[in-house]
């Protein structure tokens, strides 16, 4: 008995493995995060994500308000830096670029009636028969 309280007392002070808090070991944590997420769409979001500056806070770019919210819920990562680099006061502030695009619908351009009757004579050549009929009676 004493010897499995000896062993546990060992691993208790064993040190923890803290890393430099570099950009490039902030980079390679990201990157092992990535490699465990299985969806896909979070995945190329966690990818595109750029980081601009660290400190106490890293602010990262992203290109659109939907990324920016699915990172925001995504916390696991966050945790998993500060336990990589022992800092639990690291913060985000996640900007959206303002260069990109505004995701928005394409308009739809509204078709008059003989738009959709050359469309449909075009994938199939016998309406034009239907419509010479048609307009014969």
């Amino acid at each position: 008995m004493d010897h499995l309280y000896s062993s546990v007392r060992h691993d208790l002070k064993a040190p923890i493995d803290v890393l430099a808090y570099t950009k490039e070991n902030i980079d390679q944590v990201i990157q092992n995060y990535i490699q465990k997420i299985s969806s896909p769409s979070l995945k190329i979001c966690f990818e595109k994500m750029q980081i601009v500056e660290m400190g106490e806070v890293i602010r990262i770019k992203v290109s659109s308000q939907l990324d920016r919210q699915t990172i925001l819920n995504e916390t696991a990562w966050l945790d998993e830096l500060r336990n990589k680099f022992n800092k639990n006061d690291i913060q985000l502030a996640i900007e959206v670029e303002e260069s990109a695009p505004e995701e928005r619908p394409a308009q739809r351009v509204k078709l008059t009636e003989q738009d959709i009757l050359e469309i449909m004579i075009k994938r199939n050549p016998l309406v034009s028969e239907l419509v010479k009929i048609f307009d014969a009676q």
